[in-house]
């Protein structure tokens, strides 16, 4: 268990330098991997251990037949895991996500407080609500007005597709952006380079070397500029420590300081 803990350990750092999402998949796969390795590791320890005695007994029949009930076991172990990973993969992972971890939270309060609550309503209520935050950041608004006359401005976001486009509808920003890209939509997430594929086959005249992305996320927006070999600038008002591991071209506190960049 060492062996395979100090294997997890080093893979999930080698897959956290290609993406968030790659990571995120790898921890998910853990558990149902530790799972697989304790039956097949439990069974082969226990069929060995009663040949073993069979054997011992001068009782060669008893250790065959125990060898072919092993193997048996074995295979039906197999099957079950096949089984799961083919029908029962997606109910897994839902139930290990963000969204079906909340269905579980609110489904708790309405057995705590002793009410019959609609969990699929509550939930698209929370979503809704969501959707209806529209706060900026400073200056994001004179700074996105002040672009927009010498630059396209685009949106690129990891989020749910109505969520995103209820806070941009009702947003000063709305006429501003040319296109907002979803990653629900685009169908891959941000720092992919999958997603940046679908972003760049949507914007006529976009070159690597003509864009700009400008994120405040070190793992979404400046990963996936590294990623996919764009420049980059950091927001980072809360004057966070720059990694080492990451290249980022420009690093602003104030969003006003994209005027000296942004030429």
């Amino acid at each position: 268990m060492l062996v395979q803990a100090l294997y997890y350990v080093v893979d999930s750092i080698f897959v956290a330098k290609y993406d968030s999402g790659a990571l995120t998949a790898v921890s998910l796969a853990y558990p149902v991997q530790v799972l697989m390795i304790a039956v097949s590791t439990g069974l082969g320890v226990g069929i060995n251990s009663l040949i073993s005695r069979r054997l011992g007994e001068k009782n060669p029949e008893q250790a065959r037949e125990a060898a072919k009930n092993g193997f048996f076991l074995l295979l039906l172990g197999y099957a079950l895991f096949l089984i799961f990973g083919l029908f029962f993969n997606g109910l897994f992972f839902r139930a290990m996500t963000k969204d079906e971890t909340l269905r579980i939270q609110f489904r708790e309060m309405s057995e705590e407080l002793g009410l019959e609550l609609d969990i699929e309503g509550c939930n698209r209520v929370r979503l809704e609500v969501l959707g209806r935050s529209t706060a900026l950041v400073p200056h994001a608004l004179e700074v996105v007005r002040e672009l927009k006359k010498t630059h396209r401005v685009y949106l690129i976001t990891n989020a749910v597709e109505s969520v995103q486009r209820g806070r941009l509808g009702r947003s000063a920003l709305a006429p501003l952006i040319e296109e907002a890209f979803i990653s629900e939509t685009a169908g891959a997430a941000k720092p992919s380079v999958e997603y940046f594929d679908y972003v760049f086959a949507h914007i006529d005249g976009i070159t690597r070397e003509n864009c700009l992305v400008i994120g405040d996320s070190l793992t979404s927006d400046i990963q996936g500029a590294n990623n996919y070999g764009l420049a980059c600038c950091w927001f980072n008002p809360k004057k966070a420590p720059k990694p080492e591991s990451l290249r980022v071209d420009y690093e602003i506190r104030d969003l006003r300081e994209l005027y000296g960049i942004v030429k």
